[in-house]
């Protein structure tokens, strides 16, 4: 836009653009105003985030957040079949270095109605194993039809340990997942399943939840 355009909207003033949730609470501010200063300059003052309470109205602090944290996940996945007997695993694992700081940050960003959560851990944790049989080759049957009673386990720990700032977090999220089920295949591309799960969470007053569930699959 041409500044002289801007000069004549404004008169000079600062242009401030407040957008809010629908909600209510604030949901961004955008604003501009003319500096007779050199480009470079200007964005000196613009970075120097530390120093916005010495020339900014109502700025008491500013905090800023370190950019050399790091998240470091490291997963694994394992498959295996030997004749009739079928299994497989997978284990994750996931590491946040500065989780304090955003955790910081975002209680701050709560307070003024934004959508940031401070809950974030420093550690989430989860693996699963599963095993099942092919019924018709355990039991030497000339068919192309297969049926696989199967039985899981999974221990998910979204929230495995955490830091101080960590205010609202807690390991009620936190639980250990027991399926059994079977599998039934007329062709190598369609499944009918049906399985019971039982949810053992480690917290909370919803400790346990079990449910079964039907299913079919076309794989293409």
């Amino acid at each position: 836009v041409d500044q002289g355009v801007i000069q004549k909207l404004t008169g000079g003033s600062p242009l401030v653009v407040v957008e809010e949730h629908k909600g209510g609470g604030l949901k961004l501010v955008t604003g501009g105003v003319l500096i007779d200063a050199p480009r470079e300059f200007v964005w000196e003052v613009l970075t120097d985030y530390a120093a916005y309470s010495e020339w900014m109205p109502e700025v008491e602090e500013v905090t800023v957040i370190k950019e050399d944290g790091n998240v470091t996940m490291l997963e694994g996945d394992m498959k295996y079949r030997r004749g009739w007997f079928d299994m497989n695993a997978s284990i994750a694992n996931i590491d946040i270095d500065d989780s304090d700081a955003l955790n910081t940050f975002c209680a701050g960003a709560a307070r003024g109605g934004g959508s940031c959560r401070d809950d974030i851990p420093e550690n989430i944790f989860g693996y699963m194993v599963q095993a099942g049989v092919h019924v018709p080759q355990l039991l030497g049957w000339k068919t192309s039809h297969d049926l696989i009673p199967f039985v899981t386990y999974e221990k998910i720990r979204p929230i495995d340990e955490f830091g101080g700032k960590a205010t609202t977090a807690d390991r009620s999220k936190n639980f250990d997942l027991v399926t059994t089920g079977i599998s039934y295949m007329p062709t190598k591309k369609v499944a009918l399943k049906m399985d019971y799960q039982k949810y053992m969470y480690q917290t909370g007053s919803n400790k346990e939840n079990q449910k079964v569930n039907l299913g079919v699959a076309y794989m293409y």
